[in-house]
């Protein structure tokens, strides 16, 4: 069995790393589609048509068994057409699975505050909002886009000044709101997962120690281990990586997701655009 994820660029791979962790005998095809990037800022029928492409390569050319959707615009945009154009295979979303983590902790709170840091197209979407209230229909959801975040993650700022008062600026942002700060905040990007550790000491700085913040990476993990994990460790423990654009960049900042703990060889380029044009 053979999992693909996708993602606009790298921040899929804190997806993967999290995967490999527990499913080391799992072979896996990651594509990030690096001529496209960002998926935030683009409209949903671009997005799409996008995310339709990169899954459609993965099965016609990797014979993937499932997908995971490793960006959470894609997850909010196409997870519905994905899974009616690819019928014969799962294809699971980042998003569900770190809600079920936030409702699941809410539970027994009585008036819960659910934060979400994303990108401008998922808190345009409202997919957290909707996902939540549908299973925590008394919460309250306070998203922020937090676009500074990708750029800090991309060029390895993970800590420091600069990281602290930008993420300071997000997390007040989102205390306003509601004037109190959330129980738990959902990293609503698939890039903030390497930010974690900053974002944890600016909201105890802040004084939101109780604040629980869920990570993207290991929920979705935790849900592929759990649904298809048996499946998967039959494998030899192969990672494929493909890319659209830009291997040298790809292997660059991809290193800083992964932290050196995967060998992170050069992408294969691939080009989708004519399929685009057909």
């Amino acid at each position: 069995m053979k999992l693909g994820l996708f993602d606009s660029g790298v921040g899929g791979l804190t997806s993967l790393r999290a995967i490999r962790h527990m499913l080391p005998n799992a072979d896996l095809v990651y594509l990030g589609d690096t001529a496209r990037l960002p998926y935030g800022t683009k409209s949903s029928q671009t997005v799409r048509s996008y995310a339709e492409l990169a899954v459609g390569y993965l099965v016609q050319e990797y014979g993937v068994d499932a997908v995971v959707v490793a960006c959470n615009t894609a997850s909010a945009y196409a997870t519905n057409s994905l899974k009616a154009q690819f019928p014969h295979i799962p294809v699971y979303s980042v998003i569900e699975p770190s809600v079920s983590a936030a409702v699941a902790s809410l539970a027994a709170v009585d008036a819960p505050l659910v934060g979400v840091l994303a990108t401008e197209a998922t808190v345009r979407e409202q997919s957290y909002n909707r996902a939540i209230l549908a299973s925590l229909p008394h919460a309250l959801v306070v998203s922020e886009a937090a676009q500074l975040l990708v750029a800090l993650a991309e060029e390895g700022v993970l800590e420091g000044k600069i990281a602290r008062l930008v993420i300071e600026k997000y997390l007040t942002s989102l205390f306003t709101q509601q004037n109190r700060w959330p129980q738990v905040l959902i990293l609503g990007c698939t890039h903030f997962p390497i930010l974690k550790h900053e974002i944890r000491r600016a909201a105890d700085g802040l004084g939101a120690n109780a604040m629980h913040i869920v990570d993207p990476s290991l929920e979705i993990a935790s849900t592929i281990t759990a649904e298809i994990g048996s499946g998967l460790q039959s494998g030899n423990g192969e990672t494929y990586f493909l890319a659209t654009d830009n291997a040298d960049r790809f292997v660059r900042v991809g290193n800083i997701f992964l932290r050196g703990e995967i060998d992170l060889t050069e992408p294969e380029i691939i080009d989708l655009l004519p399929d685009l044009v057909r």
